[in-house]
């Protein structure tokens, strides 16, 4: 049961790199591979922070249930939607991903700070999502490319900074970049990963045809 866990890990890291990499030539397809990666960050958090409510704290199969019903679900709807998905679910996943990015770096949880990353993530998914519809291939590039990319990096950070040389040199880019700043290897190592995969994903889909 042990290997069965890592398998929606596995299989976000290949979507976030064909989001990464063939965004914008497969859009259509891109943005329902970032529902269901939206929908799996989702129920990993609900699962990580309520199960124990509904007494299923450690159920690996409930676990990979629901991450399965969700990242299906919000994958078809963001599919059978198309365009009209694109402002769910950039607004949704902005949320998601500013909030989440300012309690790892700010340690900040209280219901205030949570509420105010929410609605900074909002306003920049509302901006992100109106520019996708109207300038299409620069916004979609930059879109997929960073939406893969930071589906790679938080999935890949979590099983590379087990390696203890790389987890040291991490700890060593972070402290020299980012003097005083105590955040885990791992979240380093995720955001070093995610601007690398970001750039590495415009380079390529901005060579394609137009």
């Amino acid at each position: 049961m042990g290997v069965i866990i890592h398998i929606p890990a596995i299989v976000l890291i290949v979507i976030g790199l064909l989001v990464c990499f063939l965004g914008y030539k497969f859009f259509r397809l891109s943005l329902s591979l970032i529902g269901a990666g939206l929908g799996v960050l989702i129920a990993e958090f609900l699962f990580d922070n309520y199960a124990s409510v509904v007494n299923l704290d450690g159920n690996e199969v409930a676990q990979v249930i629901i991450v399965a019903l969700f990242a299906i679900g919000l994958g078809s709807l963001a599919y059978s939607l198309y365009m009209k998905a694109v402002m769910f679910i950039t607004i949704l996943g902005c949320g998601f991903w500013i909030s989440s990015c300012y309690q790892s770096y700010s340690g900040d949880a209280s219901v205030k700070g949570i509420i105010i990353s929410w609605i900074v993530g909002i306003l920049v998914g509302l901006i992100f999502g109106v520019a996708v519809r109207k300038v299409q291939r620069w916004a979609i590039i930059l879109f997929t490319a960073f939406s893969g990319a930071q589906i790679v990096a938080r999935f890949s950070a979590m099983y590379m900074i087990t390696n203890p040389t790389l987890e040291d040199v991490t700890v060593k880019i972070g402290k020299s970049l980012f003097p005083g700043m105590t955040e885990s290897p791992q979240t380093l190592l995720a955001g070093i990963l995610l601007i690398m995969f970001f750039t590495a994903g415009v380079i390529v889909q901005s060579q394609g045809k137009k």
